[in-house]
């Protein structure tokens, strides 16, 4: 997201244009920058918010383990010294130990019980969301078959993304406004 222009949140694939008033431009572009940043940090991550709990109840409904849905986080990326961030809602990478119980059940095991099991002779599987949503998303083909697509975060992203324009437009009026007023009680007492 540029400071000083058009605001411009993105959110993974695809992205939420935020052109509007250029009044709150205005305002937003006269606050200093380290102030611009916690607004628009602010903002973007109220607007992300509710689309990361759509996807996180679309991934339930595919539900395996349980873990793709609690892994689905929101972090910001940051570029060009801070004055460029996105955000990215995806599974955060996180390698879990469960183990196949007779009835074909997985059962998450924690790190210490993972490592006992191990030293012991156990198999165990590790899962990583991380490294199955993408195909989960959008089906694929090889050699042991093709699976279809089932997808969880691109209807959810599409569903509230007018939700997500509202709430951000909405942070920046309010924060911009919250701290213009504040910078001008500090001057002029």
């Amino acid at each position: 997201m540029g400071f000083g222009s058009n605001p411009l949140p993105a959110i993974r694939w695809n992205q939420i244009d935020l052109t509007g008033d250029k009044e709150l431009l205005r305002m937003l572009a006269d606050l200093p920058g380290k102030i611009q940043r916690k607004v628009l940090a602010k903002a973007m991550n109220a607007g992300a918010s509710p689309i990361k709990a759509a996807i996180v109840r679309n991934a339930q409904a595919h539900r395996l383990t349980g873990l793709l849905a609690k892994s689905i986080i929101i972090k910001r990326k940051t570029y060009n010294r801070g004055s460029t961030f996105v955000l990215v809602i995806g599974p955060k990478s996180q390698r879990r130990a469960v183990r196949v119980t007779k009835k074909g059940a997985f059962r998450f095991i924690g790190k210490k019980k993972a490592g006992e099991m191990e030293a012991g002779g156990a198999k165990l599987r590790y899962i990583n969301p991380a490294k199955y949503a993408h195909l989960l998303e959008g089906g694929h083909t090889g050699p042991r078959g093709s699976a279809p697509a089932y997808p969880f975060m691109r209807p959810a992203f599409e569903a509230h993304k007018r939700q997500a324009e509202g709430i951000i437009t909405r942070y920046l009026w309010n924060g911009t406004i919250a701290e213009a007023t504040k910078g001008k009680r500090k001057y002029r007492a």
